[in-house]
């Protein structure tokens, strides 16, 4: 099975994934934000972060979290399921504050994101309300979604929870959120 998470910043994509991978065993899980970001949040080379994912999505099954549209776009062709997290802003800018108070209390460190620590400025929350919402995005969620061979829409997370409940009881696991 081959899972995409996409949504907005704060929306819960990479603690998705985690649970996705534990429900359905699948070892093969990517954080875009990692191929993105070096230690202290310096930018990876474009060519490296796309050998990288170019590599991964050849394998037989994988979840992979993040948005970055523009690279490696065939991965959302070949996706068996798409979700996206289409979550209030303010709820996403409460998530990304709970993160960080969280994290503030284990040294800061985003585990996705090994060497960056945990940070909230004027431009993160600039990007978490506004930018990271305009209309293209916007547009370009809404023709994924529509191009998908499967997709799913939460737009809360008791959507979320009740889906991850059902996929638990299918799937004879404990809960794991």
């Amino acid at each position: 099975m081959k899972i995409q998470i996409i949504g907005y910043s704060g929306s819960g994509k990479t603690t998705l994934a985690e649970v996705l991978s534990k429900i359905y065993k699948i070892d093969n899980v990517l954080h875009l934000d990692s191929l993105q970001f070096n230690d202290n949040w310096e930018l990876n080379e474009k060519n490296d972060f796309i050998n990288k994912l170019t590599n991964f999505i050849k394998l037989d099954d994988w979840i992979i979290e993040g948005n970055y549209f523009s690279k490696v776009s065939q991965r959302f062709e070949i996706c068996d399921l798409l979700i996206f997290l289409n979550y209030n802003r303010f709820f996403c800018l409460k998530s990304v504050f709970s993160r960080h108070k969280r994290l503030k209390n284990e040294n800061y460190e985003r585990f996705e994101i090994p060497g960056c620590k945990d940070k909230i400025d004027l431009e993160f929350i600039n990007w978490v309300l506004f930018k990271g919402r305009n209309r293209n995005k916007r547009k370009k969620y809404k023709e994924l979604i529509q191009n998908a061979k499967s997709a799913l829409v939460f737009k809360n997370r008791n959507e979320l929870l009740n889906y991850i409940e059902e996929l638990n009881e299918k799937n004879n696991v404990e809960n794991i959120w």
